[in-house]
């Protein structure tokens, strides 16, 4: 049996009745397919029915099952399913995710037509978890959202980091799914298992994005195949951390890595047009005026505003966070943001102009309460209503 040309590297963790759905998916997949495909599942110590779960396809599929003997982290696992791999390329899949009829075979096809690419980027959809139909993902139906903006798009050399510009999804990059990557590149990524394993999760960029931090630091101003259509279909509903934790990771870890393209020499045009979709995301008016205890550990204002207050799309996302608050908190919402102004020792013309014109308002009003006192202080006592 030769060397895989492609290992489907999947972690898991007890969703045993998704998982199901997925390998089912994949049976349909391999077909044909022979010694080229392997499929890599990484059981980060599950205690519900995993292992039966796989046992069942295991005489169907080309797959190679290991089972943690503890909970590693999420990061940890995803190191470790690429580890297990024998492929010449990889692909991350979640435990919840869904393939179209065909992608497989087309990302080999790829592969093959772009012999020694590092990397293909693939463009899969947005689909409402209550949406999911059995093993089916049909990534075109009504209400799915492609990733990019033109998924008709035939496949083109790009530089990675330019695929940010057929985007307006700020989780770009940050989704497991979205890149086919050489396995050798994984070595190269700098990940330290280790660590992973002593943080706690979604604590660092790395136990964040492990896969996104390696892409960044080895596909950065490289040469990449950009598929845009959709090959799969990636569920929003299922990842129970999201509500909770979004807001923080893109006002900050997203910002980090665009940061860390930018230091590995990356383009500055799609870099600040990454950054500008995250800077202009709602959610700040929750971090600033009531942070989760999540927010409070790992979101700063003082920070965002040092480094990005001079940006306008900045300005629009503290500027939508203060629309959607109710009147009583919008001047409690404001001092916060001067607090952090003055922390962050940095002030520039936007910042002044955005934070001069609503504490000129708030002390136009307050001269106003103060005057409508002094006329009701001074308004002589009578008994005549007259």
């Amino acid at each position: 049996m030769g060397q895989p040309l492609l290992s489907i590297c999947v972690p898991t963790f007890n969703r045993a009745p998704l998982l199901r759905l997925l390998l089912a998916s994949l049976v349909r997949e391999a077909y044909g397919l022979g010694d080229r495909l392997e499929i890599v599942v990484s059981d980060n110590a599950s205690t519900d029915d995993t292992p039966d779960v796989v046992a069942s396809v295991q005489a169907d599929l080309p797959l190679k099952y290991s089972r943690n003997p503890t909970n590693l982290g999420v990061a940890a696992n995803i190191d470790a399913v690429v580890g297990l791999a024998a492929g010449t390329y990889c692909w991350i899949v979640g435990d919840d995710d869904l393939f179209a009829e065909g992608a497989v075979g087309t990302v080999i096809q790829l592969l093959d037509s772009t012999p020694g690419i590092p990397a293909v980027v693939v463009g899969y959809s947005y689909v409402r978890e209550e949406a999911r139909f059995g093993a089916c993902c049909d990534p075109d139906a009504e209400g799915a959202r492609s990733i990019f903006n033109h998924p008709e798009r035939p496949a083109a050399i790009v530089k990675w980091e330019e695929t940010c510009y057929d985007s307006r999804a700020r989780g770009l990059h940050t989704a497991i799914v979205g890149c086919v990557f050489s396995r050798d590149l994984w070595s190269l990524g700098g990940l330290n298992h280790d660590e992973l394993l002593r943080v706690e999760p979604l604590s660092t960029l790395e136990s964040t994005c492990p896969h996104t931090v390696v892409w960044v630091r080895t596909l950065t101003g490289k040469d990449v195949l950009f598929a845009p259509k959709p090959l799969l279909c990636f569920f929003v509903g299922s990842q129970g951390w999201f509500d909770r934790c979004w807001p923080t990771i893109n006002f900050s870890f997203c910002l980090n890595l665009a940061e860390l393209m930018r230091a590995k020499g990356g383009i500055e045009g799609p870099i600040r047009y990454y950054e500008g979709l995250l800077l202009s995301a709602s959610g700040l008016d929750q971090l600033v005026c009531a942070p989760n205890e999540y927010a409070q550990r790992h979101f700063s204002l003082a920070w965002l505003i040092s480094k990005y207050g001079h940006r306008k799309e900045l300005i629009a996302g503290l500027e939508l966070g203060e629309r959607k608050l109710e009147a009583r908190l919008r001047s409690w919402y404001i001092r916060r943001i001067l607090s952090a102004v003055i922390l962050s020792r940095k002030i520039n013309p936007r910042l002044l102009r955005f934070l001069g014109r609503r504490m000129a308002g708030q002390l136009v009003r307050f001269m106003e309460s103060l005057f409508r006192r002094l006329l009701n202080f001074a308004r002589p006592a009578t008994d005549d209503p007259k």
